[in-house]
């Protein structure tokens, strides 16, 4: 079976990298860029290269780093020698504080190492007899290279398959990483994958999707592999004069082969199987015990954590909730409406991405939602009534969601169905909006609750200006998804208002989960519960030192990485 639906969540939990990581990979380009053309006499430009280039970068494995190439566009009267070019990017940048201490050079490039798990390697290129050249620092000399070209090769064949090339290249790299046991460089497996698409190698199979571009993939380069038993010649294919043998010899050649043949097997078995549990355990032989869940008779949640949805009733979504934070008084532009979830000392804006399919899936799960413009795409507010069904599992610590209010009874002494009118606003940027989103209770139940049970606004969790304070912002910044965050942020707060409102806030801070304090000390009581599991060192793979139940990866693990960076930050300032 496909499960193209598995292979998209696998993708975005396990192989893809991190959004967290993108930003601050994107911070460091533009830090070094800024830095580079004010200092570094005749640089032309910079470029992206390699799999930051290519958009085929995963999250690094079991603590390793990951790393991003830049080619630096330099005048090629800049320097007579090829060592010069080194040398001069490597002398700027021990000219600045910041990055004296973690500049390094290698053979072809510059690599500026970070405090975070990734380091930037910096390719100077220039031109030789009207051919782009990089420059070897060892011997001395020019070499032929044409990055730009290769990236739009890669991208055309990409594109070819809608973007489902690209995502087998990042599974393939995920596949070489966790297991181990064959080694092949970057470079010449993305070659591989993109001569499977090209004309001489195409024969059965579609790329139609994710599985289906695996499998034909994994298929067309194991018939190639399985016909050369001697290491063949692997041309970078928009500068044959080259070839990336260099990372291979015929022993590691060999394995690579051997243990190509064994997976590619495993996929089309996992593939072409067509039982739903069958299936996904033969796609976890291939990529572990990660992907995909496995059904179950009750129709619950399905064994490996999310939802499903079956006899038109919608399955629950089971978490961990937010603690709940707010601020006695509120300054500055938390009055007027800004983003608040960690009061006045939240870091720089994140980027909560907006999409078409965002918002459809929205509608789908809570259809009395609307936009408030449906004519326009992308809207900066969406209105209208929250109709849920929640109850909070006093034994595991979790909430149970059902994003259907009509879904008939369900578990638990603590079932509350309830609706309140809402407004989510968005501060916009280009395509994108910065930060949480603003929520606001417009039914005035809030007030309500408030006079009737005689509860001031900062106990309830509620600013000055009507708007609701979810929690601290660092601790939920990689809730993107408009679902997720109504789902997981939004009905949590108000199933503990309904809490209240039912059986008092003394009830509900004894039966529900904790808050953090409030003012000041909140953001500080989190840095410390941070710090605190980081001090753990937990494997990845390991249970959440929190005790949530879920593993270290799927936690907290993000939260500890942003604690460790800010930390860092303040460090060096």
């Amino acid at each position: 079976m496909k499960h193209i639906k598995h292979f998209k969540d696998f993708l975005k939990e396990e192989v893809n990298l991190n959004q967290t990581r993108l930003d601050k990979l994107a911070d460091h380009v533009e830090a070094v860029r800024s830095y580079l053309q004010s200092d570094l006499d005749g640089l032309l430009g910079m470029e992206r290269q390699g799999s930051y280039g290519l958009m085929t970068i995963i999250k690094p494995h079991d603590g390793k780093e990951y790393d991003a190439d830049m080619l630096l566009f330099v005048d090629e009267e800049q320097h007579e020698e090829a060592a010069a070019y080194i040398n001069a990017v490597y002398g700027c940048l021990r000219d600045h504080s910041t990055y004296k201490d973690k500049v390094r050079r290698r053979t072809r490039c510059v690599v500026i190492d970070y405090a975070d798990d990734c380091h930037l390697d910096l390719v100077p290129c220039t031109e030789r007899d009207g051919s782009k050249v990089v420059c070897n620092r060892n011997t001395n000399e020019f070499e032929p290279t044409d990055g730009t070209g290769y990236r739009d090769w890669f991208n055309e064949r990409s594109r070819n398959t809608d973007g489902n090339l690209r995502k087998a290249v990042r599974l393939f790299k995920f596949l070489r990483d966790h297991k181990q046991n064959f080694s092949v460089k970057s470079i010449l497996l993305t070659t591989l994958v993109g001569r499977a698409e090209e004309e001489s190698w195409r024969g059965g199979g579609t790329m139609d999707s994710v599985p289906d571009a695996l499998n034909t993939v994994a298929v067309r380069i194991n018939a190639f592999l399985q016909e050369h038993a001697s290491m063949p010649i692997i041309e970078n294919p928009v500068l044959p004069s080259e070839d990336f043998n260099r990372h291979w010899d015929q022993k590691k050649y060999e394995n690579f082969r051997s243990k190509f043949d064994l997976y590619a097997k495993k996929i089309a078995a996992a593939f072409e199987c067509e039982d739903h549990d069958e299936s996904v355990k033969k796609w976890r032989e291939v990529f572990g015990d990660d992907f995909g869940r496995l059904k179950t008779p009750t129709g619950g949640p399905s064994s490996g954590g999310g939802a499903k949805r079956a006899a038109g009733v919608v399955a629950p979504t089971v978490f961990i909730p937010p603690k709940q934070y707010a601020r006695r008084t509120v300054v500055g532009s938390d009055t007027e409406g800004g983003r608040h979830s960690a009061g006045a000392d939240h870091d720089a804006p994140r980027h909560f991405m907006i999409t078409d399919r965002g918002l459809d899936d929205l509608r789908h799960s809570y259809p009395s939602l609307r936009l408030l413009e449906e004519e326009i795409v992308v809207e900066e507010e969406i209105v209208g009534d929250l109709l849920f069904a929640a109850h909070f599992d006093r034994a595991t610590g979790r909430t149970i969601v059902w994003p259907e209010i009509g879904v008939g009874s369900a578990p638990g002494s603590d079932l509350i169905r309830d609706t309140y009118s809402v407004r989510i606003v968005f501060d916009r940027g280009n395509d994108y909006a910065v930060g949480l989103p603003t929520v606001y209770e417009t039914g005035d139940r809030v007030a309500k609750i408030s006079a009737d049970l005689g509860i001031n606004g900062a106990d309830l969790h509620v600013f000055n200006n009507g708007s609701l304070c979810l929690g601290i912002e660092k601790a939920v910044q990689h809730r993107r998804s408009l679902v997720d965050f109504v789902t997981r942020m939004v009905v949590p707060f108000f199933y503990r208002l309904s809490y209240v409102e039912r059986h008092g806030l003394d009830a509900a801070r004894r039966d529900l989960w904790a808050e953090y304090a409030h003012g000041d000390a909140g953001p500080t009581e989190y840095d410390r519960e941070i710090r605190d599991i980081a001090m753990q060192r937990p494997g990845r793979n390991e249970p959440c030192p929190c005790g949530s139940g879920e593993k270290y990866k799927r936690c907290c693990q993000d939260k500890v990485l942003e604690f460790q960076r800010r930390t860092r930050s303040r460090g060096s300032n």
